[in-house]
């Protein structure tokens, strides 16, 4: 069994400039002209605000979609940019007409009689079937 053996100093990574890389791939190898690299921001110091719903909707639009092979499937994880949450869910605060354009979104019976507390009732027993997803890509 092979050991490895650090005689050099070790050198703090977090300072510098970094690179946000994105591309994609499959069987045979990375999709042709779907890679996206860019400089990360300064502005906060976490790099990870810099890829957000809003740069990978360019990238799966303008580089992915136009470069995959036809017939292709292709799986997407559930970073939180990955998906834009749709409609938040209501609290207890919201109007009586937001209550019922929610569940009414879901083909949740209510009806415009009821009042807001039960409608409230009706959204907090739904509420795990009541998260909309809106992909990128319209699917």
């Amino acid at each position: 069994m092979d050991r490895w053996i650090y005689s050099r100093l070790q050198k703090n990574i977090s300072k510098g400039s970094r690179l946000i890389i994105v591309h994609a791939g499959g069987e045979i190898g990375g999709v042709e002209n779907a890679l996206l690299v860019f400089k990360a921001g300064q502005k906060t110091g976490d790099y990870h605000n810099d890829m957000n719903a809003e740069n990978y909707e360019k990238w799966i639009i303008n580089k992915l979609l136009r470069n995959l092979p036809k017939n292709s499937i292709f799986v997407i994880d559930n970073a939180p940019y990955h998906n834009k949450l749709t409609t938040a869910t209501p609290n207890s605060n919201s109007r009586k007409s937001v209550l019922i354009t929610w569940l009414r979104e879901r083909n949740i019976p209510c009806s415009e009689t009821m009042l807001k507390c039960e409608l409230y009732e009706l959204v907090k027993i739904n509420k795990s079937r009541g998260v909309l997803f809106r992909s990128p890509i319209g699917i």
